[in-house]
């Protein structure tokens, strides 16, 4: 099935972007969709927004007042899609740079059996040894995340959208077993690479020595080690909140044992490595404490 074949939409999240590399990723896939749906989330430099998008015809902006969160945003570029009766949307962060031919790629696997995402490989440059090759074919996976991603729309209805109650992170891997669940299939394709900042990320004292080790040993490990992200309280609280809830939410399709230990893993590596050690815990700790709260409602619920 080809993309002639089909309606395509592109979807964008804002949120204080910055202009100019908000602008290369219109650029990188305007020619390729026949709208673009940008919906900002409240963001402090609206105005510039509004004027740049001005120049291109193919966008529909949307506007919140404030920072609704990423779930919303998404299921309200979606259920527009929906309305518009789009067959498939891609779905990019504010700074993703899209290939040339992504779209054009990505029609090639339309029609795999029961597809209900297509992502691409997924590497942050930053921290790695070697880039990924391209290769032909396809590989089946368990989960992707949301950015560079193209899904189907009558899937994305049909699951009833996005789980707003994340606000950010573990929204596209939520959907991703939710799919999962009803027997659907995601594939990556091997030929599309992204190149993804997965973070703000800083070099640590021994950045040099690390990235030296790594690119003899050829381990990735070192070249992430190299570096420690930069995050926010309100981000390590939110996070730390929705891997409570995603477990729980998912527990019949997850391995929650295995789960449990990775949180206490992921929290604790946080914490040593984030700069703001003392506000890491305490958001950590509060976001623990909500995701739990949030499961006692669920239970006394049912």
């Amino acid at each position: 099935m080809k993309s002639l074949d089909v309606k395509i939409w592109a979807g964008i999240v804002t949120y204080n972007p910055n202009l100019h590399r908000f602008k290369e990723n219109i650029e990188s896939i305007n020619n390729q969709v026949s709208n673009i749906v940008v919906f900002d989330n409240g963001s402090n430099n609206f105005d510039d927004i509004n004027r740049m998008v001005q120049y291109y015809k193919k966008i529909v902006l949307i506007h919140s007042s404030k920072n609704k969160g990423l779930g919303y945003a998404l299921n309200q570029i979606c259920m527009k899609a929906f309305d518009e009766k789009v067959d498939w949307i891609l779905l990019l962060d504010q700074d993703s740079v899209s290939d040339s031919m992504c779209i054009e790629i990505f029609s090639e696997y339309f029609s795999l059996k029961q597809a209900a995402i297509l992502c691409p490989v997924m590497f942050d440059s930053r921290r790695r040894v070697c880039t990924p090759v391209k290769l032909e074919g396809y590989t089946e996976v368990d989960e992707c995340i949301q950015s560079g991603a193209v899904y189907n729309v009558s899937i994305l209805k049909e699951m009833n959208f996005f789980d707003e109650w994340y606000f950010i992170d573990y929204i596209d891997y939520d959907y991703c077993i939710s799919v999962r669940r009803k027997g659907y299939k995601i594939y990556q394709i091997s030929k599309l690479l992204l190149d993804q900042e997965a973070s703000t990320i800083e070099p640590v004292f021994c950045h040099d020595i690390l990235l030296k080790i790594a690119k003899i040993t050829k381990v990735e490990f070192f070249a992430k080690l190299s570096y420690r992200p930069v995050i926010d309280a309100r981000r390590s609280y939110y996070t730390a909140r929705n891997r409570v809830y995603y477990i729980y939410k998912n527990r019949d399709m997850l391995n929650v044992a295995k789960e449990k230990w990775k949180e206490l893993f992921a929290n604790i590596r946080n914490i040593i490595r984030i700069r703001d050690h003392i506000g890491t815990f305490k958001a950590i700790y509060s976001g623990v404490s909500d995701g739990r709260k949030r499961i006692k409602e669920m239970e006394n619920n049912k």
